[in-house]
């Protein structure tokens, strides 16, 4: 099958989330694109931003849903990965949300980070380190990452950031969510 979009561009793979002749290209950055399209969430389309590389553009690299009516993280990957919170919480039965510090190296359009921020206490101090400016931005503007008040983001190199800023016992949880487009 193949999907001719208005932008030109043609597509041979189908996803559930995208619907022909209904996207939208809404930034076009130096590295990134920001898209508007629909995601699919119990069997209906809602509209979702889609973040992705444009060196990988078959790729969607982050998702967010944009109606405030539905709180779904979209892709399975950042879903298992936000469950390393809920395995934290299980080991002490009598937190509810806890107060954790966690590292993200890699923000993409940020899902994994705010998907923590709205699972742990307000308290927690969720930092997302990530090499582009512009992912960073993107992030922000599009995604609504600079609205947490728990999330900081640094631009610079992940391992540099663990080797200068990070102690040894003081993260709960990291996670290394980079692209490996090329």
């Amino acid at each position: 099958i193949l999907l001719k979009f208005e932008d030109n561009t043609e597509e041979s793979t189908p996803h559930q989330w995208i619907m022909p002749l209904q996207r939208e290209i809404v930034f076009r950055g130096e590295q990134v694109l920001v898209i508007r399209g629909h995601y699919a969430v119990g069997g209906f389309p809602r509209k979702a931003l889609f973040l992705t590389f444009k060196d990988s553009p078959q790729l969607y690299q982050s998702a967010m849903i944009e109606d405030n009516d539905v709180e779904v993280v979209p892709f399975e990957v950042n879903q298992t990965v936000l469950l390393s919170v809920a395995i934290l919480f299980k080991q002490d039965k009598r937190k509810k949300k806890s107060s954790l510090r966690i590292l993200v190296i890699g923000c993409g359009g940020g899902a994994v980070p705010l998907g923590f921020s709205k699972l742990c206490a307000p308290s927690s101090r969720i930092d997302v380190v990530d090499l582009s400016r512009e992912v960073i931005s993107v992030a922000s503007t599009y995604f609504g990452i600079s609205r947490a008040k728990n999330i900081r983001t640094h631009v610079r190199d992940g391992f540099s950031y663990i080797k200068d800023c990070v102690h040894s016992t003081s993260l709960n949880v990291l996670v290394v969510d980079v692209a490996a487009h090329n």
